[in-house]
């Protein structure tokens, strides 16, 4: 026997989504802003939600603190309901993709962004962000890509200070270096070109000639800074 015990609130229709950071701060209902600033880049303000960055499998261990008032500074941005952050600009530009991971796990992620999520995942203490982005570089690193994209990476992890990756990302340009034509890595600071040709083994007159050669091309095109 089914018995009928009428409609919900007289058919009123309800409907549920997750939480967004994306969505308007007035229906998302959104508690803290994250105010992002980076040189050459305009500031921008994220309307983001505690329980989001702080709990669950994804979440931030600097936001966890943060947010249960760890410190002076933390009383005060408590008080005040927001964060200011300040980042180099490739950072600020993976930050939308560092909400996207936490809030739903899905990670916008390639060559230009992957040193740059590996940075804010250990600026913002996030584990699991950090396996996913460390998944994804080894993986490059391994490929038939990874000359190409180990230039990149070792520009950005030195710029961030990343040693580890950068020390890996040296072995592989050095690996490469002597098989590309004069102007490979060449987007490299001085010092870091510096490390590259160091780490390049030269077993015959030949491989010494061709790095003579790298070199040569590459103080031309730096002469004022070398």
């Amino acid at each position: 026997m089914v018995l009928d015990l009428g409609g919900f609130a007289d058919g009123f229709e309800t409907s549920a989504s997750p939480l967004c950071w994306r969505d308007p701060p007035e229906s998302s209902l959104s508690d803290w802003t994250v105010h992002v600033a980076a040189p050459e880049l305009p500031p921008a303000t994220y309307h983001v939600h505690r329980a989001m960055l702080a709990t669950g499998l994804r979440r931030s261990e600097y936001f966890s603190r943060l947010f249960t008032g760890a410190g002076a500074s933390g009383l005060a941005e408590s008080a005040r309901r927001g964060s200011s952050v300040e980042l180099q600009p490739s950072a600020a530009r993976a930050f939308p993709a560092f909400l996207d991971f936490v809030y739903k796990g899905d990670l916008p992620i390639d060559n230009t962004s992957a040193i740059a999520l590996l940075h804010l995942a250990n600026y913002f203490l996030n584990r699991a962000l950090f396996d996913r982005v460390t998944e994804y570089v080894q993986g490059v690193l391994e490929g038939d890509a990874a000359d190409q994209a180990a230039p990149l990476y070792l520009g950005e992890a030195d710029r961030f200070g990343l040693d580890k990756a950068a020390n890996a990302c040296v072995a592989v340009c050095a690996k490469h270096l002597l098989g590309r034509k004069p102007g490979y890595c060449a987007e490299l600071a001085p010092p870091v070109y510096l490390r590259v040709v160091s780490a390049t083994a030269c077993a015959t007159r030949q491989h010494s000639l061709a790095l003579s050669q790298h070199v040569s091309a590459y103080c031309n095109a730096h002469s004022a800074s070398v």
